[in-house]
């Protein structure tokens, strides 16, 4: 199943013929309320205003995968940057094709400034997008802190390219535990920027 609403997790059933998809392998569907058009066109519309995805097992109760995004860039696709990976970019849309840091579309993409957005959405449970701009490759750590400043995750420290950057917390701490509700704070920081916002993880 796909929904868009996890309490409702049996929203919109994959169709008889999609039976299985095989590793490296992929299937395209439209998530636009228009069922008119094909099996493949889900019963539901994604909000360009930002909102949440998931993959749910066929028990219907079992979440395969998910994600929250943002608002959406027009005629970008938000995407993984590398297939399989947790970091999140907007990209040029390439299907049929994998997913890669080449793909980055750099036509009015790069950012004139770094910036670090507020998590969405916020409150959150469990899982929040971090959103965040780079005018120019650099070496960037992202982390969480509770608020007596311990470190709880390290999201990323790792050389990124310029441009617009997404990564998701699952409210997990280094050892992949769950941490319990409250307010957290989130850092990005590189050799010569440093920003930091706060979110609230309910439950």
């Amino acid at each position: 199943y796909l929904t868009d609403n996890l309490d409702n997790p049996t929203k919109w059933q994959f169709p008889v013929f999609v039976d299985m998809i095989m590793p490296n392998d992929y299937v395209i569907v439209w998530c636009d309320d228009e069922e008119n058009q094909g099996a493949l066109h889900t019963n539901f519309k994604l909000s360009a205003d930002g909102e949440s995805l998931g993959l749910i097992d066929r028990d219907g109760v079992t979440i395969i995968d998910s994600v929250t995004f943002g608002q959406q860039v027009t005629d970008l696709s938000l995407a993984r940057t590398i297939d399989g990976f947790d970091d999140w970019s907007f990209m040029t849309p390439t299907p049929g094709y994998t997913n890669s840091v080449l793909s980055v579309s750099s036509e009015n993409s790069i950012p004139d400034k770094f910036n670090l957005f507020q998590n969405y959405p916020n409150p959150f449970n469990p899982t929040t997008i971090i959103r965040y701009d780079l005018p120019k490759d650099k070496i960037i750590n992202i982390s969480i802190y509770d608020l007596r400043g311990r470190s709880i995750k390290s999201l990323i420290n790792s050389y990124q390219p310029a441009g617009h950057h997404s990564i998701i917390w699952n409210a997990t701490n280094d050892l992949n535990e769950p941490v319990s509700a409250g307010m957290y704070m989130y850092k990005i920081q590189t050799d010569d920027f440093r920003q930091v916002k706060k979110m609230l993880l309910i439950k």
